[in-house]
């Protein structure tokens, strides 16, 4: 493998100023930015950081002579040694990464949402391509940075139930006593669809009518669960909206640092407040009906759903190297049914990483935080800091030495 193979090119990542991202210093976007882009404004909302060669947001690559160029642009040169022969194949991809590797701030709720699988997205894609930019699912895994909270699927049936008894309001909205004691006798994923479609078709002057008497009611309560605080929250956010209402029918949960919820296709889900590592395929196709000033395709998303009613898919990190004596540990976030996005976590408190990395796609590291240098060989190598993020490809023995309370992660690619 020629020289310029074996380089480290650092990249400077896009970023995106939705609404409901974290305000300036606050966010962890905002704070990986400005590491390298001063111009930075502090009363802006920073909410997502791209990494990767998606057409809405690709990233620059730094080449050799500094010139800067568009990631894919460089990866086409060369797609058999930067992306990997067998992953090339695998993915029929020419200058595009399979991943795409996000870091997100949270701090307002981001949409009731799924994301399509395959078939969907090729035909929303044909069908919406001003909605829908490009045909490829969208599975994806969120890694806590944070205190974390989301929604994530259908809670389990009983559930369910109980927040219908529980929740007049809900009831009211839903304005089908058929359909909910069709659910709650049957439990049936059919029945789930009905009245979940029922929300949505309810009219916006009903739905502002139930949402004041919830939050009125709730108000009044001496002692107010979680899930009281968090529909108080979804109202202050979007007022009247129907996602409020359907929160009741998710599960609600927070998760810890380090902590990885995987989202699978024609899923229900929406963040509500945290920072996170997300890796998933190269797609920015969402379907949305709720908590958004967005567009709401509400026929698509209540006909794709699965309507499974179980637990969130909690994926447990597997220690792949340790060395406690260094404070080192590399651990490997891996979902088995999605292999276009796989992610490492390297952290070492002092010292050079007694492991070497070599991975079978191109990748992408970032630094979260902390120092090294980034060492391939005599010749290639780099000094990191936090903020700092690179494309290395496939192929490349890769380590850190001379650490410092650092902390990387790295998205690849399987085959």
């Amino acid at each position: 493998m020629d020289k310029i193979n074996k380089k480290l090119f650092k990249i400077l990542a896009g970023y995106q100023n939705y609404e409901w991202g974290k305000i300036g210093e606050s966010s962890q976007v905002y704070q990986m930015v400005k590491c390298w882009n001063e111009s930075l404004q502090l009363n802006q909302a920073y909410a997502e950081l791209w990494m990767g060669t998606h057409v809405n947001c690709p990233s620059i690559a730094i080449t050799e002579n500094n010139q800067k160029v568009k990631l894919g642009d460089l990866i086409a040169t060369q797609p058999d040694a930067y992306l990997g022969k067998e992953v090339k194949e695998k993915y029929n991809l020419q200058d595009q990464l399979p991943f795409l590797f996000k870091i997100l701030s949270v701090n307002k709720a981001l949409s009731i949402q799924a994301h399509p699988d395959i078939e969907l997205a090729k035909k929303l894609f044909k069908e919406f391509p001003n909605i829908y930019k490009d045909p490829n699912h969208k599975p994806e895994m969120c890694i806590a940075l944070t205190d974390y909270e989301a929604l994530c699927n259908f809670c389990k049936a009983d559930e369910i139930v109980e927040n219908l008894k529980a929740t007049p309001e809900l009831k009211e909205v839903i304005n089908n006593q058929e359909l909910i004691d069709k659910f709650v006798s049957n439990k049936s994923k059919e029945d789930l669809k009905s009245i979940f479609t029922a929300l949505f078709d309810a009219s916006q002057d009903h739905i502002t009518e139930q949402v004041k008497k919830l939050i009125n009611r709730v108000q009044l309560k001496q002692d107010k669960n979680e899930r009281d605080l968090l529909v108080i929250k979804l109202n202050e956010q979007y007022p009247n909206d129907v996602g409020i209402f359907v929160s009741y029918l998710l599960n609600y949960f927070k998760m810890k640092e380090g902590d990885c919820l995987v989202m699978a296709a024609n899923e229900p889900h929406a963040y509500i407040s945290g920072d996170c590592i997300e890796c998933m395929a190269a797609s920015d196709n969402v379907v949305r009906a709720g908590l958004t000033p967005k567009f709401k395709d509400k026929v698509t998303l209540c006909n794709m759903l699965t309507y499974e009613m179980k637990d969130p898919s909690i994926l447990r990190q597997k220690v792949t190297f340790e060395d406690k004596n260094k404070g080192q540990i590399i651990e490997l976030y891996s979902p088995e049914d999605y292999k276009d996005f796989s992610c490492l976590k390297i952290s070492s408190k002092e010292g050079d990483l007694q492991k070497t990395v070599k991975l079978e796609s191109g990748s992408i590291f970032i630094v979260i935080q902390g120092q090294a240098v980034a060492y391939v060989d005599e010749e290639n190598s780099v000094n990191i800091l936090k903020g700092d993020t690179y494309f290395v490809p496939a192929n490349i023995e890769f380590s850190f030495k001379n650490s410092q309370n650092l902390v990387v992660f790295v998205c690849y690619s399987r085959y």
